[in-house]
């Protein structure tokens, strides 16, 4: 995953500052290594099954630093807590990762409320999105991107 969001950043380097990065949040913060994967299929006669998993390595700073420091990033960040998720969203992804924007969403509000932060601004307080949606009758896309 690394090689392949490493050749995606370089190869859209030429784009410059018109290259866009949307990240999802973490789609994968572990894995199972190829190593640690069975040859064959998994027998169930032979007891209780192990796993091991990895962590995927963080790679957003040498994305923004590194592989296409032009790009503009937007990442996506998921909690359960909202005061965790607010210092994650603006402490970590736009200081430490250094993220244009960070789209904020609380687990059990994540289908209505979206927080988004900036370099320059942070707006915390949460609109009910479907009845912005119902109202405006827009798909949820367009009204992020207004």
């Amino acid at each position: 995953m690394v090689k392949m969001l490493r050749m995606i950043a370089l190869s859209m380097r030429s784009l410059g500052p018109h290259a866009m990065f949307y990240l999802a949040a973490a789609f994968s913060d572990i894995y199972v290594s190829w190593k640690s994967l069975a040859e064959h299929k998994i027998q169930s006669s032979s007891g209780p099954l192990d796993m091991r998993l990895m962590q995927v390595p963080k790679m957003l700073s040498v994305l923004r630093t590194g592989w296409n420091p032009m790009a503009f990033c937007i990442l996506f960040k998921l909690y359960r807590a909202s005061k965790i998720l607010l210092e994650k969203a603006s402490v970590l992804a736009l200081n430490k990762y250094q993220m244009h924007s960070v789209v904020a969403n609380e687990l059990f509000q994540s289908l209505y409320c979206f927080p988004s932060f900036t370099v320059t601004k942070s707006v915390t307080n949460c609109s009910n999105i479907r009845q912005v949606l119902k109202l405006k009758g827009l798909p949820i896309l367009k009204e992020l991107i207004n």
